[in-house]
């Protein structure tokens, strides 16, 4: 019982979201993903509740994505995206068009979240439906 207790265990991945493995420089565009910008209720309605592909996102471009684990969370509202914010001119000056953080957080909170966070310059997305 105690070599059982003690035996290494395996982490089910959910089974709507195959975890993927992506890396600095990699091509993300083929990815099907569905992301759906930080917004308010009556904007979602307004867009018929549209989603951004990676090819949109990514699509002749260099984008600087980062995930984080969830919006009001402290150490993503006080490190995590204050550190991407800090670095926007340099990451300017690198070529990168567009700073683009994700979470798994649904639109709305995530429009909150970045009314407060002030995330001007920068595209919010939720991911809700784990795509």
């Amino acid at each position: 019982m105690l070599a059982r207790a003690l035996a290494p265990t395996r982490i089910r991945a959910c089974a709507a979201a195959a975890r993927r493995r992506i890396a600095t420089g990699m091509d993300l565009k083929g990815l099907p993903i569905a992301l759906s910008p930080a917004r308010t209720w009556d904007e979602g309605e307004a867009a018929e509740f549209s989603t951004v592909s990676a090819a949109e996102l990514f699509g002749g471009r260099k984008v600087a994505l980062f995930a984080v684990p969830g919006a009001f969370t402290g150490v993503c509202e006080n490190s995590h995206v204050p550190s991407f914010a800090k670095l926007a001119a340099d990451f300017k000056l690198k070529g990168v068009d567009e700073i683009a953080c994700v979470s798994v957080n649904d639109p709305y909170t995530m429009k909150a979240w970045a009314n407060l966070m002030d995330a001007a310059g920068g595209s919010v997305f939720g991911d809700a439906a784990e795509a």
